[in-house]
């Protein structure tokens, strides 16, 4: 190398660092408003009860533990034929899962679900 070339090294520092971290979240936040037609802001098709929206981060690692989701694909098991699972007494849509005492779906199912005893 020749004494008038200058060798620059690119480095990253934590405000260029701290603005690519903001900009991928604020990528990821847009296109999770997305609804499934691909328009910004519809609607998501998952049920109000277990919404991230209507729940702590806390509330859904419980649901993620204990594999819940909003529409079984067991046959003849759902939230509403559960031994633990308590109808909404205010003729709401969400009933009450009485192991964690959160909103469930009717139509749902999740690992721990229970047999009513006849």
């Amino acid at each position: 190398m020749s004494d008038g070339q200058k060798v620059t090294a690119q480095t990253t520092t934590r405000r260029t660092l701290l603005i690519n971290g903001l900009m991928a979240t604020s990528g990821v936040t847009f296109l999770a408003s997305c609804g499934n037609d691909g328009s910004v802001g519809s609607p998501s098709t998952e049920f109000a009860c277990a919404s991230e929206n209507t729940l702590t981060r806390g509330q859904m690692a419980t649901r993620t533990a204990r594999s819940y989701v909003e529409a079984s694909t067991s046959d003849g098991k759902s939230c509403a034929n559960c031994a633990v699972y308590a109808a909404p007494a205010d003729g709401g849509d969400c009933g009450t899962c009485n192991i964690d005492t959160l909103p469930a779906n009717p139509a749902g199912y999740c690992i721990s679900w229970a047999k009513i005893p006849a």
